[in-house]
């Protein structure tokens, strides 16, 4: 009996032991299990490839085809499908990782204190003979007053798809860090242009959200904050407002690019705002500059039409008649030029006319042009973008040798299916710009033949 008590007692204190064991490999096993998958997560996380730490235009735009502008997939938040950011820069930045675009950030921000003339701190000084610049202790800062007493420089960059205005656009915003760049703000009303009839003064949707966008009002148009918040190629462009997002995901809860109050506030504290308009006709300017309650300028960008639609035709998403029908685009082109020489002579420090031929026969004589019409002074980080010495075959890129990119669509358009056309679409507004009209196929292909003339006559 004794036996058999000590033997019941001896598995009754094994099994004990056994499970106390099996309970400590499960626990383990358990941690392992978490491990790994924290693990797998992390490795997921990682980017596949090292991107080049360039301009964010440097690379393709263009990523997806373009399904059809009636396409429902179009306003939908999916990162595939329409690839056309107004018809230039949709998508480009899909492949980009997180940890790459807040490096990216980092290296474009890292110059804050430089920005546009007549923005100096108050209270700040430069040391003689050096470019360091001191803060005197105790003093307040400009970004310390209130919003009010600064001056925002608001300009609205107007022109029409392939027209220069990525390329213009890039140089623009490069006058300050704190450029707040409204990047295509009719972008969801896709593929098309709205003109305006002469007896019709009903502003369109179109006009007032551009009105609105004016003064920093996105409070007026939530659909358009959530449209703009999912586009990843719209916050890589108005990195002022992006990377503020991006902080705010970390550290404020109300950093939120799905709010409009956050947006305008954001607007408003940017000392230059940048507009990028490509849907409405020049006729519809004269209602923004009248109104007294607006302070803006207005440059038109307009480019030799026969290799606009050279260039459109070599991308996906321009399939509309209104971007790829010479005859269209030809009637906008002359209802815009006619426009001009009113609005200049009516409007002379508020609008300006800017052909895209002429600005590449001397694009830092230009820039400067353009930089004393807008009051603000060039920047380095502007001069840097003139500096490419070679020419670019990617119909994206914003570095190139402006003089060379502007005669390259001519080495490959079709002398037959597009020059020929347009000339004869498009006659009076060449000669208006004063483009020359080729005669012959060999001509045309000829670069040694300059395209440009004279100086535009408008």
């Amino acid at each position: 009996m004794k036996y058999r008590a000590r033997s019941s007692c001896l598995r009754h204190l094994c099994g004990s032991m056994v499970r106390k064991i099996s309970c400590s490999w499960t626990l383990i096993g358990l941690v392992a299990v978490i491990t790994a998958l924290v693990t797998l997560i992390a490795l997921r996380g990682a980017p596949p490839e090292h991107w080049e730490k360039s301009d964010f235009l440097r690379r393709p735009f263009f990523q997806a085809s373009y399904h059809g502008e009636e396409n429902d997939n179009y306003f939908s938040n999916s990162t595939e499908g329409f690839a056309s950011n107004g018809g230039e820069d949709d998508d480009y930045w899909e492949g980009i990782t997180e940890k790459d675009e807040e490096e990216e950030i980092l290296e474009e921000r890292g110059g804050e204190g430089e920005t546009v003339e007549g923005e100096t701190t108050k209270g700040e000084e430069r040391n003689e003979g050096t470019e360091e610049r001191v803060i005197k202790e105790g003093e307040e800062t400009e970004e310390d007053q209130p919003q009010e007493t600064k001056k925002q420089k608001v300009v609205v960059l107007w022109t029409g798809w392939r027209s220069g205005s990525t390329f213009l656009g890039e140089l623009l915003k490069r006058v300050s860090k704190k450029t707040f760049y409204s990047y295509e703000p009719l972008h969801l009303f896709r593929v098309r242009v709205f003109d305006k009839r002469e007896d019709d003064d009903t502003l369109l949707p179109q006009v007032v959200l551009l009105r609105d966008l004016l003064s920093c009002n996105f409070e007026a148009h939530r659909n358009l904050v959530n449209y703009q918040k999912s586009k990843v190629w719209y916050l890589r462009a108005n990195s002022y407002l992006g990377s503020a997002c991006k902080k705010g995901k970390k550290h404020v809860a109300d950093s939120d690019c799905s709010s409009p109050r956050f947006v305008s506030e954001m607007c408003r504290s940017a000392s230059v705002h940048l507009i990028k308009v490509l849907r409405l006709s020049l006729r519809w300017a004269r209602a923004l500059l009248e109104d007294k309650n607006l302070d803006f300028q207005i440059l038109y960008l307009a480019r030799d039409p026969r290799a606009v639609l050279s260039s459109r035709k070599h991308v996906g998403w321009c399939n509309t008649p209104t971007c790829k029908d010479p005859n269209i685009t030809c009637s906008l082109l002359a209802g815009d030029l006619a426009e001009v020489p009113v609005l200049q002579r009516e409007f002379p420090q508020r609008f300006k006319f800017l052909h895209y031929d002429e600005i590449c026969q001397d694009m830092t004589t230009s820039l400067t042009d353009i930089m004393d019409f807008l009051g603000l002074s060039v920047q380095p980080e502007q001069t840097k973008l003139l500096q490419a010495e070679k020419t670019s075959r990617d119909k994206y890129s914003v570095f190139k040798n402006s003089l060379l990119q502007a005669q390259l669509w001519r080495s490959r358009t079709s002398f037959q299916s597009i020059v020929q056309p347009v000339q004869r679409s498009c006659k009076s507004s060449l000669k208006k710009l004063g483009l020359r009209i080729f005669q012959t196929e060999k001509e045309f292909h000829d670069l040694d033949v300059p395209a440009l003339e004279r100086p535009s006559v408008l």
